[in-house]
C-alpha cells in the first residue's frame, strides 16, 4: 500500500459556463436543489445512483478506483481544501466533486490529488465531466445555399427487419424440462439445468428472464456436450436487493427466430453463508 500525491493544471476555456448554461434540463430550478439533496443523502436508497447524469449543468471530477477506497481522497483545488463537496459513490467506486463553483473559466487551475493506503493497479485516474458541445454552431439559410442538396427520402426502415417471434400456426421450440440444483444462498451459486425438445443447431440461444438476481434481466444458458443439457450457474446478490422472486423464466428461440413458450422454474432461497 502506498500514499500518493498528485497534482496537475488544466485550462477550462471562458465559454464553458454557457456549454453548462445551455445543458441545464428545463425543471433545473425546481429539481436542482432537491437532486443535490439525494447526492449527500445517507438513504440507501439514494446510495444506488450517483445522479450526476441529472445535473449536467453542473462541471463534475470523477475520481474512480478500481474499488472502493478505504480512504477519501484529499482534494484541493486551487489551493483550497474541497472535502465539503467532496461526494462518496459506492457503487460507482469511486468519488465525485462539483467543480462548476471552484474553478476559474478562461485560465489555469491547479488540481492537487492525496490518495493513502493505494494498492496496485487501484487508482484509475481522475476525469473532467462537462456536456460535450453542440455539432453544429452555425444555421444557414436555404436563400444562401447555391445548390441545394436533393432532400433524402426514406422508403422503408434503417434497421433490417427481424425475424418473426411468433407466427399463425407455428410452434417455437419447447422447454422439456427446467429444474434448480441447489439454493441459492448467500455466497453460492446454485445451476440452472434446462431441457430443450431440439438439438442445439437448430437453436438461436436458451434465455432466462428474472428480478432477483444481481442483473435483473435476460441471461443466456450455454450447451453442454457431455451432458446434452443447457446450463447455467445464478450467483447470489446482496440479500436487501432479492426481490422476493419465486419464480425465474426459461425459453428457447429457434434459429428460424420463432420463441417459445416461457417456463417457469421454481427458485430456492437459503440464507446461511
Amino acid at each position: 500500500m502506498d500514499n500518493v500525491r498528485l497534482r496537475t493544471r488544466f485550462r477550462l476555456a471562458a465559454g464553458l459556463p454557457e456549454l453548462l448554461r445551455q445543458a441545464a434540463p428545463p425543471n433545473a430550478a425546481e429539481m436542482d436543489a432537491q437532486i443535490a439533496g439525494w447526492q449527500r443523502s445517507d438513504r440507501f436508497e439514494y446510495s444506488y445512483h450517483n445522479f450526476i447524469g441529472c445535473r449536467p449543468q453542473r462541471l463534475w471530477l470523477v475520481i474512480p478506483f478500481l474499488n472502493f477506497p478505504a480512504a477519501a481522497p484529499v482534494v484541493r483545488v486551487n489551493g483550497q481544501p474541497a472535502a465539503a463537496d467532496l461526494l462518496p459513490d459506492r457503487n460507482g467506486n469511486g468519488y465525485i466533486l462539483d467543480l462548476t463553483d471552484w474553478v476559474v473559466y478562461g485560465g489555469d487551475n491547479d488540481l492537487e490529488l492525496e490518495l493513502a493506503a493505494l494498492g496496485v493497479h487501484e487508482f484509475m485516474g481522475p476525469f473532467l465531466l462537462y456536456p460535450a458541445e453542440p455539432f453544429t454552431d452555425q444555421i444557414v439559410a436555404a436563400a444562401d445555399i447555391a445548390r441545394p442538396e436533393a432532400p433524402v427520402v426514406y422508403t422503408q426502415p434503417l434497421p433490417l427487419p427481424l425475424k418473426p417471434r411468433y407466427r399463425c400456426g407455428a410452434q417455437g421450440p419447447a422447454i422439456i424440462r427446467a429444474v434448480m440444483i441447489g439454493k441459492v444462498t448467500q455466497s453460492k451459486a446454485a445451476s440452472l439445468v434446462v431441457t430443450v425438445d431440439r438439438p442445439p443447431e437448430q437453436l438461436q440461444k436458451v434465455e432466462f428472464t428474472d428480478s432477483g438476481f444481481p442483473w435483473m434481466c435476460l441471461g443466456e444458458l450455454k450447451f453442454d456436450p457431455a451432458r446434452q443439457l443447457w446450463t447455467a450457474n445464478l450467483p447470489p446478490g446482496p440479500r436487501e436487493r432479492i426481490q422476493e422472486s419465486e419464480y425465474l423464466y426459461v425459453r428457447a428461440i429457434g434459429a428460424d427466430g420463432l420463441c417459445g413458450e416461457y417456463c417457469p422454474v421454481r427458485v430456492e432461497w437459503d440464507f446461511l453463508p
